[in-house]
């Protein structure tokens, strides 16, 4: 289609880039999206894709470029499920986990040993990207039992040891999703 119908892709490529690298400054530099795990892993999806086939299709040089945040997401996707599997609901997020389909390339883009356990550890059915990212079983875990602090400026603190988690909601509430729940906090122990 872009060989025969070349100006018009160039439209809309011209159109739907800026809106793409404006949507991908939501995330901050550790990964984490305002409006939660749900919504981050959305944006990162697509974010993803998009990146993806822009590179297939020869067209590097239209890439986002503000795909830093975007590639640390998987940690900010980790920090939000507890040790029972659910996922710190902010806004009308999803309270279960739902695994994200591109959980592969994460590990792929920077070689994370890390990144590469979460995607066999991630909660939800597998997905069919898991093929296209495929990474084997590291040996390594992606969260030891050492005590670990995160704090995302996108207004979220997770503190875990083993099986005791503590989350924390702060920010903004015109944070779209947000439902004034600034100050939510959950904690599991055992």
């Amino acid at each position: 289609l872009r060989s025969e119908r070349t100006p018009l892709c160039e439209e809309v490529l011209d159109l739907a880039l800026p809106v793409l690298q404006s949507g991908l400054e939501h995330f901050d530099a550790g990964g984490g999206w305002p409006e939660g795990a749900t919504y981050g892993e959305y944006g990162a999806r697509y974010a993803i894709l998009a990146h993806e086939a822009l590179a297939a299709a020869g067209l590097v040089q239209r890439q986002p470029q503000a795909m830093n945040g975007v590639s640390r997401h998987w940690r900010f996707q980790r920090a939000m499920v507890g040790p029972s599997g659910m996922v710190f609901n902010a806004g009308d997020s999803l309270a279960t986990a739902q695994r994200s389909p591109v959980a592969g390339w994460f590990a792929r883009r920077d070689s994370d040993r890390e990144a590469a356990a979460w995607q066999w550890e991630i909660p939800g059915k597998p997905h069919a990207f898991d093929l296209v990212w495929y990474n084997s079983p590291p040996e390594v875990k992606s969260v030891n039992g050492s005590p670990q602090r995160q704090i995302f400026d996108a207004g979220y603190a997770v503190l875990r040891q083993g099986r005791s988690y503590l989350a924390a909601r702060s920010g903004r509430n015109s944070t779209n999703h947000a439902h004034l729940d600034l100050g939510s906090f959950v904690l599991e122990i055992d």
